[in-house]
């Protein structure tokens, strides 16, 4: 079943928690000052780690009975910070099937896993003013993007988006994969996109401007109260 069908037929669907974070505090490993936890995938300790928190999400979901999405640690996997840390391995892909082998290992519940390759915007998540133009946006991602689409993975998701505009300029790159797709917004206290864009607004702004919609739009790194607002 597909994953589009899958949102269709299930009224909740459970989604991996705190990665990033829950590994800084940890102190067992550490992040890459650029790329957060991507490298782990090639560190014996590291793939452990990513192991374990996933491992941990997983069987939540499989006692409760509900789907679970996992999504590729490739947040901050762009082209610009590979290069500038010097990486020339196929990061994106390497993820995507890092995470094919977590679910194979999940037997029959397996087809209740779906990953989605993860991108995130540019620069602070917090500073809506350091956000991306709709162009700029467009072509500082479509690398990544690219990569995480030809990889194979559910869908395509796009994390911790402070700004309409750089969102505008994702969604239209991933529009043009093939792939379902997710846009995700941080949030402020009154229910707006850190840029003051209402989610209403930004929602009709993306679907009226892609070739084809998101499948769905989340909001992430707020708190839940912020979205009742």
């Amino acid at each position: 079943m597909s994953f589009e069908e899958i949102l269709k037929k299930n009224k909740f669907i459970l989604a991996e928690a705190s990665i990033v974070e829950v590994l800084r505090r940890s102190k067992r490993v550490e992040l890459h000052p650029q790329l957060e936890h991507t490298l782990l995938l090639y560190d014996e300790t590291g793939k452990e780690e990513l192991l374990n928190l996933y491992r941990d999400y997983i069987s939540v979901a499989e006692k409760s009975g509900f789907p679970i999405i996992i999504l590729t640690p490739t947040w901050r996997a762009d082209k610009a910070r590979l290069s500038e840390a010097g990486i020339t391995k196929n990061v994106n892909k390497d993820a995507a099937e890092f995470m094919k082998q977590i679910r194979s290992n999940w037997g029959v519940w397996q087809d209740n896993i779906f990953i989605g390759g993860c991108i995130g915007c540019k620069n602070d998540c917090c500073k809506p003013h350091e956000a991306l133009s709709i162009q700029e946006a467009y072509d500082f991602h479509s690398w990544q993007i690219s990569k995480l689409a030809q990889a194979g993975i559910d869908f395509l998701i796009a994390e911790t988006v402070p700004a309409l505009s750089e969102a505008t300029g994702i969604a239209k790159a991933m529009s043009e994969t093939g792939v379902p797709y997710i846009i995700s917004f941080v949030i402020n206290r009154k229910g707006q996109v850190l840029d003051g864009t209402s989610l209403e607004h930004a929602f009709k702004t993306i679907d009226s401007v892609c070739e084809t919609s998101p499948i769905g739009y989340w909001i992430n790194c707020s708190h839940p109260s912020f979205a009742r607002e």
